[in-house]
């Protein structure tokens, strides 16, 4: 007897497995990639209300057109944004506007809540110092306090995740719905394994997937799975992993539509409630339906390809070979400073939008630190053999490295004291005593601007020292207190720090556009270390928004020798990095 197909249409798997209200929808991918997109846009056409919308760890345009489609009630997300393109501006609209009730949380909140609903488990224990961030406070319903049963230790526990249905993007999948991912798998197991229902978007369908000798590099049995939808170019406008690249022009257009109310309806008649092939035929996708898993894309523009991104390499890095007489740029200098505080044979990891520390962990790597491991972000790839640098930090070209983690496994490391040296981090707000947010501009009740979300700087405590940076060194980013505290630093000074007895060394450095700070050893306040080249005393004070510790003598930030400049160069030869500021 044949087995059962679990190939649908696009409009047959949404009619019948999301309910027309749907108690908590998963949606998968992770920033600008492997959003399943075609069954989004098909959520939409037929009109599904969703009680709660999860994303992963870092939600974007999949969860930002589902917002603005006017379709959900409430969401659960550490981060919904489009990374270097910018806020997303439905999700911001919403939540400034109370449209939407939101369940503010962290990165942990997503992948321990995904691991306690994949496995049965009535809730999960956070490790010790993530209390510390103000997002116990303004979500008490998720963020609950028991004690250990060990230790006698209170500490502080996250709820498990079981969504009704969850939607996913794999590279591809047989008849009975088992299924490969290609690229890094993000939180989308996860989600698949909490969900009560799942379908499946996939490039193609094969008749068996391998031989039994390889069915280890298999990742979602088809049991789990309720329906395999075919969508060839169905993550459009983000990215396919192994396939195709995300189309930015589309992406900045989307954005432009998003300024308000009547151009995102305008966007939603003309774009998306379309048939699904009026859509495919309007916005081709290069790279769909592959055949094989071919040389990762370059995800700048849709329908980039190696040979092309190989030929534009060349030429740059050729003339910045010719410019190496010691001229650099601003970005250039802040990298340089991060990569002399990078010690040999230390672990750093960083987040989204992290061109400049990227090439400072390359450049360290290239010059005094050889043994030096970094984590690029969601990706998960450990020292990524990457040349030309891209902009996302979950790009595919990402995957050419030492080693690529899952996501939960990053998440893993950082909660473990001990594992990373180094975290960077940066924010909207960063304040006297290094704490930084990310979450909102004013009072949280009534934000003046909703930012993208904490993602994992509640983990600054746990990691060994914090490198901060900001690409803009005014009053409204360097502020006395942070109004909401995403990521701890010295929390309100050596009291409080002391109190709460956090293990990791805390904020170590902030580089600025400006200057260069540390902390004072006993007020814990930043106190200037150098000035850069040209800079004044007087420029810093009045763009600071509070009044740092002075030293008697400031020396100048040493400019990047020809070395370093090489190393820098080498690292970002298409200088996406080099032309940030």
């Amino acid at each position: 007897m044949k087995r059962k197909s679990k190939v649908m249409g696009l409009q047959e798997a949404i009619a019948q497995i999301v309910p027309e209200r749907c108690r908590e929808l998963a949606v998968g991918g992770m920033h600008m990639h492997n959003n399943p997109m075609a069954l989004i846009r098909e959520i939409i056409r037929q009109n599904k209300r969703i009680t709660r919308l999860t994303t992963s760890p870092s939600g974007s345009i999949n969860a930002d057109l589902l917002i603005g489609s006017g379709l959900v009630d409430e969401v659960m997300t550490s981060y919904i944004g489009l990374e270097h393109l910018g806020l997303a501006l439905n999700y911001r609209r919403a939540v400034e506007q109370k449209t939407i009730r939101l369940y503010e949380c962290d990165e942990p909140m997503i992948v321990y809540g995904l691991q306690a609903g994949a496995g049965g488990w009535p809730f999960v224990p956070y490790p010790r110092g993530l209390e510390l961030s103000d997002l116990p406070k303004v979500n008490p319903e998720m963020y609950r306090f028991t004690t250990d049963p060990y230790t006698g230790q209170k500490i502080m526990t996250a709820p498990p995740i079981r969504p009704e249905v969850a939607v996913v993007h794999c590279l591809e999948a047989d008849e009975q719905g088992n299924a490969r991912m290609a690229g890094s798998v993000f939180t989308d197991r996860h989600m698949i394994f909490a969900a009560e229902r799942v379908i499946l978007q996939v490039e193609r369908v094969v008749k068996r997937l391998g031989t039994p000798e390889d069915a280890r590099s298999f990742d979602i049995p088809g049991f789990l799975v309720a329906a395999v939808v075919v969508a060839p170019g169905g993550c459009h406008p983000t990215s396919a992993h192994s396939a195709y690249g995300y189309d930015e022009g589309h992406l900045k257009s989307y954005l432009k539509a998003s300024k308000t109310e009547d151009s995102f309806r305008a966007y939603i008649d003309e774009v998306i409630l379309p048939p699904e092939e009026s859509y495919r035929q309007r916005f081709p996708v290069a790279g769909a339906a592959v055949t094989e898993i071919t040389e990762p894309p370059v995800s700048t523009k849709s329908g980039a390809t190696a040979e092309t991104v190989t030929s534009s390499v060349t030429a740059v890095a050729g003339v910045a070979d010719g410019e190496e007489d010691g001229t650099y740029t601003m970005a250039e200098l802040m990298g340089a400073v991060m990569a002399r505080h990078l010690r040999d044979g230390e672990v750093a990891v960083m987040g989204a939008v992290s061109m400049i520390p990227m090439v400072a962990c390359r450049m360290a790597q290239f010059t005094h630190a050889p043994n030096l491991n970094y984590i690029a972000g969601g990706s998960g790839a450990v020292n990524p053999h990457l040349e030309p640098l891209v902009p996302s930090s979950c790009d595919y070209g990402q995957l050419k490295a030492d080693a690529v983690l899952p996501l939960p496994d990053v998440i893993l490391l950082e909660g473990r004291f001990g594992r990373l040296d180094v975290f960077f981090a940066g924010g909207l707000q960063i304040d006297q005593y290094g704490n930084c947010n990310l979450v909102c501009v004013g009072d949280y009740e009534q934000p003046k601007m909703k930012g993208p979300g904490t993602v994992g700087l509640p983990f600054l405590p746990l990691a060994g020292r914090v490198i901060i940076y900001t690409m803009a060194h005014n009053a409204r980013t360097l502020v006395p207190k942070v109004d909401f505290n995403s990521g701890p630093g010295f929390l309100s000074g050596p009291e409080a720090h002391e109190a709460a007895q956090m293990p990791g060394q805390g904020p170590a450095l902030v580089v600025t556009p400006l200057c260069v700070f540390d902390f004072d050893e006993t007020s814990k306040v930043m106190r200037i270390r150098s000035l850069h080249p040209g800079v004044t005393l007087e420029q810093v004070l009045e763009n600071t928004g509070f009044t740092p510790v002075i030293p008697d003598e400031i020396p100048v930030t040493p400019v990047p020798t020809l070395e370093e400049l090489a190393g820098l160069r080498r690292a970002d030869p298409t200088s996406v990095a080099r032309k940030l500021l």
